[in-house]
């Protein structure tokens, strides 16, 4: 077990270096296995880590590795995981209430104003495509980490045309367009960073 997670920290050390220190990963690779035999590679493995890691600011491959994965974790990752676990624990409120709530008089948020008879029946579909949508956020995560930038294109497109479909379903069914106005703005700068990270990878290649 030990080894293993030892390996997979040299791997990271040297993903983290890039082609920018190639030679530098090579000598680590080399190294890890003179620490293996003297039953240390763990250690060296952390120290290894620890010090590509410091190198990452001091390259652009290693900045744009940084922002991606900023963006990924920091951004799209939690938004999926709001979308998925609001539809899960808290749904319809989580999408309807919370976010209309700004636009009514304080304590005027109660379901019965946007839940009836009429709607309660759209509910299920509703709650599949924001699980879709929040699906499609971790797409987008996964394959900006992987730098699959055709991909990446192909889940933003999903997510806008699940977006308007949203955005067409919410006013009819609700009579609500608050919160997809509000997704849409999300979207518009999520895709707009996108399309600024998608840039910048193809100078780098």
């Amino acid at each position: 077990m030990t080894v293993l997670l030892s390996r997979a920290l040299m791997v990271m050390a040297v993903r983290c270096l890039g082609e920018h220190r190639r030679e530098w990963g090579l000598a680590m690779e080399a190294e890890f296995d003179a620490a293996w035999r003297d039953g240390q590679p763990l250690r060296f493995a952390i120290g290894c880590l620890l010090g590509a890691l410091r190198e990452l600011p001091h390259h652009e491959s290693g900045r744009f590795a940084l922002w991606s994965h900023a963006l990924a974790l920091g951004l799209m990752v939690p938004i999926a995981t709001g979308l998925i676990f609001g539809v899960l624990f808290d749904f319809p409120y989580s999408y309807l209430m919370q976010m209309q709530a700004m636009s009514l008089p304080k304590g005027n948020g109660d379901a019965a104003m946007f839940l009836h008879e009429a709607n309660r029946a759209a509910l299920p579909s509703l709650a599949l495509l924001i699980v879709f949508l929040g699906v499609g956020h971790l797409r987008i995560a996964w394959d900006m980490l992987e730098r699959d930038w055709a991909r990446v294109a192909v889940a933003a497109r999903a997510n806008a045309a699940i977006t308007a479909t949203l955005a067409v379903f919410t006013g009819l069914v609700f009579s609500s367009t608050l919160p997809v106005l509000i997704q849409v703005t999300a979207l518009a700068v999520e895709l707009t960073v996108i399309g600024l990270m998608a840039r910048w990878a193809s100078r780098l290649a």
